[in-house]
């Protein structure tokens, strides 16, 4: 797969300001070679070495940029196709990264479609979460190193990044602790039986400390990813609400934020209520409405794309994407005037982006102006013209 576009375009500015690394000088080269067309743009640019030449061509991006969204507004926006298959695109969005060369005094990203009140950016989520331990005391997660001691002796490795519970042994009566992570949080776990879960914001998990017996059982709200260690005489079961999911040993995604969808990449899982069952092979996903299971063909890349460090969408609404990034980057969305969320976006973003860097790429796509504000952790959401207007065209 070819770099995003996003960051070729910041790769070109350093080219042309002299201040590439070896590492994106050799990332540049493999852009370069992969097409023709790419090769061309970069010659395009080397002609405007004058800081007049560059600003003069910045001063028309912006009109150019808006043109070539009211004529894509007709049909569904792909953000990959922007990214990677029209060089048009590719040079206005490098021409927003020309005012690198220049010194700025407001606080509008290069673009000017994304507005950072106080000229303060939000960072991406990190590794956090809060442990409640079995007599109700808290552990914050995530600057912690070394042991968490239980009341019944038990030590539980912890790092920046995962709790660890292999070591833990059975007690004669049963510990339970919750792993609770907050917006702007993602945590992993090691269960006693060897089970990986990795947890998404704004989830919880209930789970003993050691299992014992012929049955492995957690409670979960929200959104995990599990890879469940085989023990065919001890079955695992995670329960959602009122369903029943249970595993001999499997790959699987769950996500509880809008109904029950559980997503299968490998092994088989049966979901069960108490009037409805459905077994699940692997690539297929169930969702759990108005009681009653419905199966279909699961995009397994979206969704587990979280799980990866990466935000991917697939035929998505504005709101879908907003709901996303609010949850990670731990903001309130507010949208200022009419929007059409009939409208929808395909693509991917790297969790790892900062909430300025994020928004650039879906404003590209969208035409959307967003107004960000760290003191009050809020994204307002508007657009260049009336929604009326751009409807009309």
């Amino acid at each position: 797969m070819k770099p995003e576009l996003y960051h070729i375009a910041k790769r070109i500015t350093r080219f042309l300001k002299k201040e590439l690394s070896p590492v994106e000088e050799e990332q540049l080269n493999v852009w370069l070679e992969a097409d023709e067309s790419n090769r061309k743009l970069m010659d395009s640019f080397k002609g405007a070495t004058s800081l007049a030449d560059l600003s003069y061509m910045r001063s028309l991006s912006t009109d150019k940029a808006w043109d070539i969204q009211q004529r894509a507004r007709k049909r569904k926006r792909r953000l990959r196709a922007l990214y990677y298959s029209l060089p048009v695109a590719a040079s206005v969005l490098l021409l927003y990264f020309i005012g690198l060369f220049q010194p700025r005094t407001d606080t509008y990203t290069e673009s000017n479609m994304v507005f950072l009140k106080g000229g303060v950016d939000i960072l991406p989520g990190s590794s956090k979460a809060t442990l409640k331990l079995s007599d109700g005391s808290t552990v914050q997660l995530g600057d912690t190193h070394g042991d968490i001691r239980e009341k019944n002796g038990v030590h539980i490795k912890t790092d920046n990044e995962r709790l660890n519970y292999e070591s833990a042994q059975p007690a004669v009566e049963p510990l339970y602790h919750t792993l609770i992570v907050p917006k702007g949080g993602m945590y992993s776990i090691t269960l006693s039986d060897g089970t990986s879960v990795v947890m998404n914001s704004m989830s919880e998990l209930v789970f003993p400390v050691a299992f014992s017996g012929d049955r492995r059982e957690v409670q979960l709200k929200g959104e995990a990813y599990f890879d469940v260690a085989p023990n065919v005489k001890a079955p695992f079961f995670v329960q959602v609400g009122g369903t029943n999911i249970e595993v001999l040993g499997t790959k699987f995604n769950v996500n509880t934020f809008k109904h029950l969808k559980a997503t299968l990449v490998d092994g088989a899982i049966k979901l069960s209520t108490k009037n409805e069952q459905q077994l699940l092979k692997p690539g297929e996903e169930a969702s759990f409405q108005n009681g009653k299971f419905k199966v279909a063909k699961a995009d397994v890349y979206k969704a587990i794309a979280w799980k990866n460090g990466e935000f991917y969408f697939h035929d998505d609404d504005l709101n879908v994407i907003m709901d996303q990034l609010a949850n990670w980057y731990d903001v309130q969305v507010a949208y200022e005037g009419p929007v059409d969320f009939s409208e929808q976006y395909s693509g991917s973003i790297s969790r790892q982006e900062k909430l300025s860097q994020a928004l650039e790429m879906l404003a590209f796509a969208s035409g959307a102006k967003f107004n960000i504000d760290a003191g009050n952790s809020t994204i307002s959401v508007s657009y260049k013209q009336p929604y009326k207007t751009l409807k009309s065209q």
